[in-house]
């Protein structure tokens, strides 16, 4: 019997549980997407405050487009636990106080390295060092939520320093997996269940006199 070709078979579909199980686990941290509004010829920066769970690693962040509302992002993005009021992006890679900053873009998002961790109840800081357009924002005149999912920061120039504007928001989403150090029950669920699967389908396939 094709017992080779069946294990192999098996082995496939839990590499495809344990991958499932993993992914499933990506959540949103923060985030907010109401913003009705455009702007361009901006360096933009973002505070947000972490929910009590977490904490988080594999971290994403990404601006929306106010054209076609897809994810954005341009350039590098620094992350601070405190206010950078520097000397615009032009200050950002040698600014005291860097926590990450981001390894690369996928998909309109930053990535942030795998071994960075966000802590839960935290505030955070993201600031952009490329000019943005038509990104989207809101302003309290028009959406009237000053301040509840953080304030927008802005530099004008690449050596004009960002200043931070509490009656803006930009549209924004952060996320990651959670680094519970531990695995999930719902993770160890799927792996058995996986288990239990495979070895119903041996059991059946290779029938009496089959396994040599």
């Amino acid at each position: 019997m094709r017992i080779p070709f069946l294990k192999s078979s098996c082995l496939l579909a839990l590499v495809v549980v344990l991958i499932g199980a993993r992914t499933a686990q990506a959540t949103v941290i923060q985030q907010y997407t109401s913003g009705i509004n455009g702007a361009s010829d901006y360096y933009w920066g973002q505070s947000f405050t972490t929910p009590g769970s977490g904490p988080w690693n594999n971290v994403t962040f990404n601006f929306y487009s106010n054209d076609t509302g897809d994810p954005l992002a341009e350039g590098t993005a620094y992350l601070f636990s405190s206010p950078y009021l520097g000397l615009g992006p032009n200050g950002l890679p040698s600014a005291s106080g860097i926590l990450a900053k981001s390894t690369s873009i996928s998909g309109g998002k930053y990535i942030f390295s795998s071994t960075f961790d966000l802590q839960p109840n935290t505030t955070y800081y993201l600031y952009e060092d490329t000019v943005m357009m038509n990104m989207g924002i809101c302003d309290a005149l028009a959406c009237g939520t000053s301040g509840v999912q953080g304030d927008a920061f802005f530099s004008q120039g690449p050596s004009v320093y960002y200043g931070e504007h509490s009656n803006y928001i930009t549209n924004y989403s952060v996320e990651g997996l959670p680094d519970a150090g531990v695995p999930e029950p719902a993770a160890i669920g799927t792996f058995f269940l996986g288990i239990g699967f495979i070895a119903l389908k041996l059991h059946y396939q290779q029938g009496p006199g089959n396994v040599r």
